[in-house]
């Protein structure tokens, strides 16, 4: 997972934080404050129907783990949606984005020489959930397919 300072994956889960701690105030989160007072730059976001869970979350027994790429869960994180129902180190709230013209491949690695498992057409809604160089993670929603697909294959934010 990178953090490159424009309001990316480690921005997101700081705005899931954010939300967490200042849900209960009534705060909005448009503007997400860091631990010392700082306002994240670039940070500020679409609202969308996702929000930080209420209450206390708990696994209740095993659950059997998805095929790759069929739901916007790895090791080292999930879709917030899937809070409730999957174990992950870190949850995210999606960044929504717009699939480009050309339309998206998802792969499940972040390489060109990866196959593409699902087509995304142009327009179909992407929650982006990491950034890892010139590559995006994401899925059209929590029920998947979710995967890796050129960050250029995106429309450009507020097209």
């Amino acid at each position: 997972m990178t953090g490159d300072g424009d309001g990316g994956p480690l921005a997101l889960i700081a705005t899931c934080r954010y939300r967490a701690s200042h849900a209960a105030a009534g705060e909005s989160a448009a503007t997400p404050t860091l631990a010392d007072g700082t306002q994240m730059s670039g940070a500020t976001r679409e609202e969308t129907e996702y929000a930080v869970p209420a209450g206390v979350l708990g696994l209740k027994g095993p659950v059997e783990k998805p095929a790759p790429g069929a739901l916007p869960l790895r090791g080292d994180l999930a879709h917030i949606a899937l809070a409730g129902t999957h174990l992950a180190a870190h949850y995210v709230i999606p960044q929504v984005r717009v699939v480009g013209e050309a339309g998206a491949g998802l792969r499940i690695a972040p390489r060109d020489d990866s196959e593409v498992f699902a087509q995304l057409a142009p327009g179909t809604r992407f929650e982006l959930l990491d950034v890892a160089g010139g590559w995006v993670w994401g899925c059209p929603g929590p029920h998947g397919p979710a995967g890796w697909c050129r960050a250029g294959e995106l429309a450009p934010e507020g097209a």
